[in-house]
């Protein structure tokens, strides 16, 4: 197996608003190591909105903003590959609880996530269900 690694952050930094830095890491098998792995799970992700067709869009967070709903694409991505892993957050605590448990108790200190608690996760429960089987499936389908 080889381990593939990515990394990105979105925010404007501590002084200006929140910052969230984050990584992934999939193990691929050897032998798709030096595939072109947007082509493998092409039913499933795409790295434009343009032409997205209900698929997962995998880009910097700067690219998958839009004016209307900035966190639409991020926010169902992040969703649907959780799902993936038989985790269903509801809420942005639930979310973060998730992710990076050991940050709850720090965000208190921080007048942005002052209203934490009360904030739900926007999504439409069937469409994250039909993206996250579509992309389990190209998964499965590179073992």
């Amino acid at each position: 197996m080889a381990v593939l690694v990515g990394i990105d952050e979105a925010g404007f930094g501590p002084i200006l608003g929140p910052l969230v830095v984050s990584s992934t890491a999939f193990s691929v098998p050897q032998t798709l190591f030096s595939e072109d792995l947007w082509q493998i799970l092409h039913k499933s992700t795409a790295q434009r909105r343009k032409h997205l067709a209900g698929r997962l869009l995998i880009t910097d967070s700067k690219k998958a903003k839009t004016k209307s709903q900035p966190i639409r694409h991020l926010q169902r991505t992040t969703l649907a590959c959780l799902k993936t892993l038989k985790k269903h957050p509801l809420t942005l605590v639930e979310l973060l609880g998730e992710l990076a448990p050991d940050c709850l108790d720090r965000l208190q200190n921080y007048p942005w996530y002052k209203k934490i608690a009360n904030h739900k996760l926007l999504l439409d429960a069937a469409d994250i269900n039909i993206a996250s089987n579509v992309f389990e499936n190209d998964l499965a389908e590179m073992k």
